[in-house]
C-alpha cells in the first residue's frame, strides 16, 4: 500500500494530527511521517502537526489535547509492543464511558501469529488483537488485500460515525 496516498486519504479525512513513537514495521508510513512533520514545520499554512514522543502514552495525551483543543481526532502510530503503554488513558479517558474520544491508533503488528519475527515479539503478537477487545476498541486487519476505499470507509464508521469511537489499523509488517 503506498503510504504517502494512505496518509493524504487520512488528512483529506480530516485527520491532521499525528503523534507517537516511529516502527520498523511502519517503515515507509514513519518516512512519510517525516515528509509532513517538514513540510509543515516549513509551511507558514499549517495543514498537519506531527509530534514525536518519548512513549506511546505521552502520544495519547497528546491526541487528547489536540481533540480537546480542536474537536478534531487524532492519529497515535507505534508498535504493538507499545500497546500495554496505552492501555490506561486508552480505557479511562477515551472510553465511551468517560469522554468518548476517539482516535485512530495505526500499529505495527510485530510477532503474528505464523509469521518468523524475533522472539521478543512472539507473545506481544498473539495478545494484540485480543488485547483491543479487551479495551472494547474495534480493529481492522491491514495487510497486501487492503485497500484505501476499505480503510477509508472503516475511519468514517467509527471515527467520524454519528457516535464515534476509536478505531486501530493493526498492519502487517511492510504493508504501510
Amino acid at each position: 500500500m503506498n503510504s504517502k496516498a494512505f496518509i493524504d486519504q487520512l488528512l483529506a479525512s480530516g485527520l491532521t494530527f499525528f503523534s507517537g513513537i516511529p516502527d520498523s514495521a511502519l517503515k515507509n508510513f514513519v518516512k512519510e511521517v517525516d515528509i509532513l512533520k517538514s513540510e509543515a514545520e516549513r509551511s507558514v499554512k499549517k495543514t498537519a502537526r506531527v509530534v514525536y514522543v518519548a512513549h506511546e502514552g505521552l502520544a495519547v495525551a497528546r491526541a487528547i489535547g489536540n481533540y480537546l483543543a480542536t474537536g478534531k481526532p487524532g492519529v497515535i502510530f507505534l508498535q504493538n509492543a507499545g500497546l500495554g503503554v496505552t492501555i490506561n488513558p486508552l480505557v479511562s479517558l477515551l472510553s465511551k464511558e468517560v469522554f468518548n474520544i476517539p482516535v485512530l491508533l495505526i500499529i505495527g503488528w510485530r510477532g503474528k501469529p505464523g509469521q518468523l519475527d524475533e522472539p521478543q515479539h512472539n507473545l506481544q503478537g498473539q495478545i494484540t488483537l485480543p488485547l483491543l477487545e479487551l479495551c472494547q476498541i474495534s480493529h481492522l486487519i491491514v495487510n497486501k488485500e487492503s485497500t484505501l476505499d476499505q480503510i477509508k470507509y472503516e475511519i468514517e464508521n467509527s471515527i467520524f460515525a454519528k457516535v464515534p469511537k476509536s478505531l486501530a489499523l493493526v498492519v502487517e509488517p511492510g504493508i504501510l
